[in-house]
């Protein structure tokens, strides 16, 4: 399989956050899930976080709950993305060529990660690909299999290595207490958008969002 990371973000909600780990482990068994934990309070959290750290899951600890924004930077520090494996005289070569930014509250389904790097590859325009869509957000274009938009729900994201580190730290905004987010998700769209490339999502969604709205 394709080397993939992905980084889970984690801030309560036990069972969910189970389910959304079962379908991760069993769509993309071979991946890197690295959780960031955002000082959980709910009962049971930590002690079920401990249980799953395994050769290919790694948790991290957060002491205080900064937002979604902190957790993804400081996971993005403790993966060391900047850091190539073999460098040669013009090119680098990652561990992870893709990378999978996840809430803690989303389904993947079956093939979901295939399916969207057969848009990747079918679309070399896009720079951010969305597993959920919000009906709300307006569509720019409809190419039949792929819709792109102005800005996607930081629900699910996939994004190619490169891309990733092209984009830089991700915007922090603090902790949200109110459903929809605080404002980092249209932030990050905006940063891809200047990078020359679309924000897109297969026209099915491959993944169910149990807070969707």
């Amino acid at each position: 399989m394709t080397p993939l990371t992905v980084i889970l973000t984690a801030f309560n909600r036990l069972e969910y956050t189970k389910r959304t780990l079962n379908s991760l482990l069993r769509t993309v068994p071979q991946a890197r899930i690295i959780i960031y934990d955002s000082a959980s309070t709910e009962e049971g959290m930590q002690e079920w976080l401990k249980s799953v750290i395994g050769p290919n899951i790694e948790v991290v600890f957060g002491a205080v709950n900064n937002g979604w924004g902190y957790a993804v930077n400081n996971t993005f520090y403790y993966m060391n993305l900047a850091t190539p494996v073999v460098q040669g005289m013009e090119m680098l070569t990652y561990r992870d060529q893709w990378v999978l930014i996840s809430n803690n509250d989303v389904e993947y389904h079956d093939g979901w990660f295939e399916k969207l790097v057969a848009l990747y590859e079918k679309y070399l325009d896009v720079g951010l690909m969305a597993v959920w869509k919000h009906t709300n957000h307006g569509v720019l274009e409809d190419r039949g299999d792929l819709v792109v938009k102005d800005q996607m729900p930081a629900v699910g994201w996939l994004f190619r290595r490169n891309v990733l580190d092209g984009l830089g730290d991700f915007p922090e905004h603090g902790p949200c207490h109110t459903k929809g987010g605080n404002g980092e998700d249209v932030q990050v769209c905006i940063k891809v958008d200047k990078l020359g490339l679309k924000v897109a999502a297969p026209t099915e969604d491959v993944a169910f969002h149990f807070d969707g709205y």
